[in-house]
């Protein structure tokens, strides 16, 4: 299931409790927060193995484009 799908249905499932709504937003917020920290150190080890002769640099720039389109994928969902 999608980020997207999982959100719209947590939201469904609360009906009118404000309380539970919010705390599903905190969650939400928590949630997109940690991914964007392991995002940016994925990035960070990344430009240090760049630096070794040891990895391709095209494999590099691939897992830089994931990380690109995961990055994306948050902040769609956060609206």
């Amino acid at each position: 299931m999608d980020l997207l799908t999982y959100k719209a249905d947590i939201y469904q499932n609360f009906g009118d409790d404000a309380e539970k709504k919010a705390e599903a937003v905190a969650m939400h917020t928590q949630f997109k927060v940690i991914m964007v920290q392991v995002i940016e150190h994925q990035r960070e080890q990344l430009s240090i193995f760049r630096l070794k002769e040891d990895f391709d640099d095209d494999v590099i720039r691939y897992i830089e484009n994931r990380l690109d389109l995961d990055e994306e994928i948050l902040d769609d969902v956060a609206e």
